[in-house]
Order: C-alpha cells, then structure tokens, then sequence
C-alpha cells in the first residue's frame, strides 16, 4: 500500500514550526536538517514498511543512536534552561520526539502520522518555554540568538499559537472525512470555530498570568536548580582533588584513602608522562595553600581547525610546524578538578573548549570544556619531571611571600642544614636541602599535627614524619626563607603502564605535591622532589586477565567518544572495531568468559538442531508474504466497491462484518468473501508449511 502524502505534510506542517522554535531556543541547528532531511526521504519513499517487530526495534535503535551521537557532536548547552530542563533532558527526549513523529511516516500508521507529530510538537513546547537565561550568546545561530534574547516572549507565543492553530486544521481536514449526518457535520463545525476562537484567549490568558507570578515562580525555580544541582552532584560521587586551597592541617580525606586504586587518568604515548601539573598555589597563610590571584590568567594564543567541530588548538610560545612528542590524555567521569593536568614542558595544547587561560604559576584553566573529548598535549622533550619554564624575569613577589612569624623557626632550621652556610650558588643549597629531608626525615599517611602550631613548623621542629604535602611545603618556605622564589604544585605521577604497554595510568593514590624553584644564577625554573623515592610513585593496581581487558575497553571507549567528539570520523570507525575486538579477546581470555561463550555456542547448536526438527511446523516468512499480498489486493477491490476509506489497521474480520452490513455485495459475492477470508486466515495462521496448490486455490476463490 503507498502512504498518503498529504499526511506526511500535514505531519510535516505541524511539527516544522515546533523544530524551528526549538532549534532556535536550544542553538541546535543540526535538529532542523534532520527534520528536513527525514521528511524529504519519507516523501521520496511511496511504499509503507511493513509494521513488525524487526523494523519498529530497528526505527528505535536508528533514532537512539542519531539522537546520541548528535548530541555528542553538538553539545547542547543548559545554561538558557531552568529546572523543567534538568529533568526532561530536552537534547534527548524532545529531539527522539521529533524523529519518531518522523519515522511514523514510514510505517502505516494512519491517524497516528498526524497525532504523533501533534504529540510531539507540544511536547516541545514544554522544553522550548523553560528559557532561564536570556543573556546567553549562542554560538552556532548568533543573529537567531539575539533575537530570542530580545524577544523571546513574544516569539514563544506567536509559535504556540501557530502550532495549536495547524494541529486543530489538521485533525479536521487531514483524514478523509466519513459520511456523517447534517446534524455531526454543523456540530463538529461549531466545535472547530469555538476552539479557533478560544486557543488565543488561552494563550494570551495563560502568558499574562505567567507574566504577572513570574518573580515568584522564578525564585522557586532558583530553589528547586540549587537542590537539584547539588543532589546530582552528590548521586555522582564525583571526586574532587584539586580544590581552590590546600588546608595541611587535615588529614587524608577518607574518600581518598578508601579509593586509593581509582584510576582517573588515562594517557596514549610511547613514554610515560610522568609529573602531571594540576593546581599551583603561590601563598601560604596559617596552614593554606592558596593563589593570591593579583596575576591574572593569559589567554593563551588559540588556533581553530577548519572541518573540525568544536575542536581547538592553544600554544605557549609560537607555533611550531612539527611537535616532537604527543601525549593522548582522558580523565575519568568521577574525577573533577577546576584546572587540567599537563607537563610542565608543554608546548600546544589541543582541546575541545572555548578558552583556555594560563597563570603565571603555569595552571591551564579552560572555559566550556568537554571532558569526554579528551585533549592532546605536544612536547618537544621527553623530560617526566619537567618544570613550567615561565617566568624567567621580573618574577612576582608572591613567589617569595611568607608568614613573618616563620622566619625565626626557619632560621634555625637552616642552620641546621649541614654545608648549607658556604653554599657558592642556588644549585648546591637545592641538593643540601634534599639531602637534609632524606637523612632526617621518614613519609607517613597518617599525619595528626598539632592544632596550635603551624603544620609546616611542627613537621620540621618535631614531627619528622608526615606526606608529600607537607614534605613540599616545608620545602617551599626554607627556600623562601632564603629569598629564592618557589611554588607549590600539585598533581599527579602517571608512571604505571598498562600490561599492554599501550598507555598509561594515573590512580587516585598517586596524587603527589612537589616544589619548583627558581634558580637564580642559571635564570630558569627547576623541579625539586623533597619526598622519598620510595614513596612517590604509589599505589600500583594488581592486574588481572579481567581487569586487563576492561580498562583496555573503557579506554577504547573514551578513545572513540573523543574522537568523535573531535570530529575525527575514520579513527571513530577504527577506535570501534578495537571495542570490538578487546571485548572479545577479554571474552575469549578469561574463564569466565570462555564458560559463556561454550554455553553460547550449546544453545546456538541446540536451537538449529531443534529448528531443523520443526522446519516444517510454521509456514516460512516468503509464504506469508505471498499470502499478505494476495488477501491485500482482494482487500483493495472490495474498499472500493463499498466506497470505504482505506484502513491500514483494519482486520478481515472487520472487513467481513463490513461487507455484512453493506447493501452494494450481492449474496453470492458476500459468500465469495466469507470463503476467502476463511480460508485466508486458515492458512496465514496454520501451524504447517503452506503449499504452492493452497495459495494457487486460494487466488482462484
């Protein structure tokens, strides 16, 4: 049967103006392309699928999936929306609403091509008037986005009128139209014009209404964003390193103790990263670490890829033709920090962001990052201990700044240090100065301290013994003391390969703070490591032929989803067949996985053999079709010899009582009818195999 093309643009004509609305509120382009692209493909395809079980999964997956990697290529931006958005999850639910009032249009769905366009037009307008933030500039449709900034009430409006105007039309004049009496036709008339007339009372009522609580219902939604937010945050568990201070007067957070083993990072290279610089605090005050901020960011100079999405490229110094060294990096969903982690000698940076910003502390701060992108880091050296280079002149004072009630208690300790007095040069008092930690003093997570001394005071003059924050911050301040400028930067080792020595792994419990100082006759920075050897790489992950395996596809994973973040579409493909096949290879290699693919393999050869039995018990799917042909075109000759609409869902037996009812069949023909459907069902619902001689007496009835 071929599709009624009217439908299709009544479907059309509905949900175009709900797209177009939603398209410009969400800055989501790419959903009216789609729109277009689905309704012009239904057009050009006259024949309906047909409505079974394999082309409606294969409609839901084909939807899922465009849905999703759309969005992963276009992120949507949830800062125009409110607390109504946070729920529904417009950029999944509204868009696959779209495209299945869409795919409807290609099955034989009757009324429903009209009602689910309906449905899904004003399920849009749910998403498309939950706007929150009408100063927001859109990236993708700026001219679009001023327009709604300026007038969004007013084109809200407007575009539900137009809507619910189109929708009342098109359940009038969009199916064919049975024989009614006088007396329904003037009532359904007189129905169509009082909702004509009452729609824009409603929605003039409803915005005015709105207008006048919008204060109160603004505060509430402010409210119900706060605890949602933060509940969100919490369900999450996210774990948060790297905060806007270090307080050395806590102990191990516990979270931190218990996930020890976590593995946050991931990084591709054919050399171990090494020290990955996070946060960079310049002063110190009563136990904190923070960043006096009188050093603003630099923007750092930014280069933007012609075919690529969103995808960016940020240098430190010039731009070079050729980097030497490359080094993948993808953080993990629960790891959160406010900075990113790189080496110290990076020199570009390629990253899915709007901006990105450095200190003068040589921390990389980014603006709308997209974690699941990951971001590559470029060096020219392989140097895993290397030191942010800048700055080399008129250093800040903030890197020499120190509580004055130290010094005395410094003093004395320097002067302790053996050989440290006659030192000739910045170098030499580096090495004594580790020398001294490593003769003196032993590494312990379980600090305690001394609330009425300051931590870095009581671990040089009692203690001894403590962990690597307190190591560098001592550290820190006696080289302070001696009026060379230091920093406090903390991060992560990344050291640890995978067993397939493909890439490398940074665990939670391999956090770590170190000091870099400035050397003053040789004018550049250098990294200083005051911990022990012993104890700086941490924890290592006992691997396993599972745990193996699934690392190797988590990483593929993030592997794939960044690329296609990126818009690198030939490595996406290839990242998804390496899923693949790790998954396998992880199947085959582990025991458990071989006891499920042996019994996998049993019930596959049970059900052949089983099927092989019973081959004859059901008609086969060509017999069926045979069938469905001819019972269709005797079904057709009949509709128009009663002058019936055509039905899609309308059964033989509906037909027969139909044909009952009628006046225009004479009884011999009724008979007729009543012997061919009979035997019709007969055979379409028998529980053997269907002769080529039934369906050739059933074609001669």
């Amino acid at each position: 049967m071929n599709k009624s093309i009217s439908q299709v643009l009544w479907s059309a004509a509905i949900l175009m103006p709900a797209v177009l609305l939603f398209t410009a509120i969400a800055d989501l382009p790419h959903v009216v392309l789609m729109t277009v692209g689905g309704y012009i493909l239904s057009l050009s395809r006259r024949k309906l699928l047909v409505v079974n079980d394999r082309t409606i999964i294969y409609s839901i997956v084909v939807i899922v999936v465009t849905v999703v990697l759309m969005d992963m290529m276009f992120p949507f931006n949830r800062e125009r929306f409110g607390y109504i958005t946070m729920i529904m999850q417009p950029q999944y639910y509204t868009v696959g609403a779209f495209y299945a009032a869409i795919a409807l249009t290609f099955f034989a769905a009757g009324k429903m091509v009209i009602g689910g366009a309906a449905a899904a037009a004003v399920y849009s307008l749910i998403a498309s008037a939950d706007v929150f933030n009408l100063n927001l500039v859109s990236t993708r449709l700026p001219a679009i986005g001023d327009l709604i900034n300026k007038h969004f009430y007013v084109i809200y409006v407007w575009g539900m009128g137009l809507i619910l105007f189109i929708i009342v039309i098109a359940f009038r004049f969009g199916f064919k139209s049975r024989t009614v009496s006088h007396r329904s036709l003037i009532l359904k008339q007189i129905v169509l014009g009082a909702l004509l007339i009452i729609i824009p009372f409603l929605i003039y009522g409803g915005f005015k209404l709105y207008q006048h609580y919008e204060s109160e219902v603004r505060r509430w939604e402010n409210i119900l964003i706060r605890m949602t937010s933060r509940q969100h945050l919490f369900q999450r568990g996210r774990l948060v390193v790297f905060g806007r201070e270090t307080n050395l007067h806590r102990t191990m957070s516990p979270e931190v103790l218990a996930n020890q083993d976590q593995i946050i990072m991931r990084v591709i290279a054919s050399d171990a990263p090494g020290y990955m610089r996070g946060k960079v605090y310049d002063e110190y005050i009563n136990g904190l670490w923070k960043n006096n901020n009188t050093v603003p960011d630099t923007a750092m100079t930014e280069k933007a890829h012609e075919g690529m999405l969103t995808f960016k490229s940020f240098f430190i110094g010039e731009e070079q033709a050729e980097y030497r060294h490359a080094y993948q990096v993808y953080l993990d969903d629960k790891f959160n920090s406010e900075v990113l982690l790189l080496p110290g000698n990076m020199r570009r940076l390629d990253v899915i962001a709007a901006y990105a910003g450095i200190s003068v502390g040589g921390a990389v701060r980014t603006e709308d990052f997209q974690k699941d992108g990951g971001y590559t880091v470029f060096t020219n050296t392989v140097d895993e201990a290397a030191s942010y280079p800048a700055p080399q002149t008129d250093l800040p004072d903030i890197f020499v700044q120190m509580p004055q009630r130290l010094g005395p208690h410094l003093d004395t300790i320097l002067a302790s240090v053996p050989g440290l007095k006659d030192a000739k040069n910045d170098r030499e008092r580096f090495n004594l100065l580790l020398a001294y930690f490593a003769a003196d003093f032993t590494y312990s997570l379980s600090w305690q301290g001394d609330p009425g001394t300051d931590p870095v005071v009581y671990f040089l003059e009692t203690a001894k013994n403590g962990h690597c924050e307190l190591y560098a911050a001592s550290l820190a301040m006696l080289l302070r003391q001696l009026n060379i400028p230091s920093r406090y930067v903390t991060g992560f080792i990344c050291a640890e390969a995978h067993p397939s020595n493909k890439y490398f792994v940074a665990r939670l419990g391999n956090a770590h703070a170190w000091v870099e100082a400035y050397d003053r006759d040789r004018k550049e920075w250098v990294m200083l490591e005051p911990t022990p050897p012993s104890n700086l790489i941490g924890p290592r992950g006992e691997w396993d032929t599972f745990s193996n395996w699934r690392d190797q596809v988590s990483k593929g994973w993030q592997q794939l989803i960044a690329n296609l973040r990126r818009g690198h579409f030939a490595n996406v493909i290839v990242d998804f067949f390496g899923v693949i096949f790790a998954v396998i290879w992880m199947l085959i290699a582990n025991p458990v996985g071989v006891t499920i693919i042996v019994g996998l393999l049993a019930w596959y050869i049970y059900r052949r053999r089983h099927a092989r039995k019973n081959r004859f018990r059901y008609a086969s799917s060509r017999e069926i079709i045979r069938l469905g042909k001819i019972y269709q075109a005797q079904a057709t000759k009949w509709e128009k010899q009663l002058q019936l609409p055509p039905e899609p869902g309308r059964t033989p037996s509906e037909l027969l009582q139909l044909m009952r009812q009628s006046p225009k069949l004479k009884p011999e023909d009724l008979e007729r009818a009543c012997n061919f459907i009979e035997n019709y069902q007969r055979l379409r619902f028998s529980c053997r195999q269907v002769t080529f001689d039934e369906i050739r007496k059933l074609k001669q009835i």
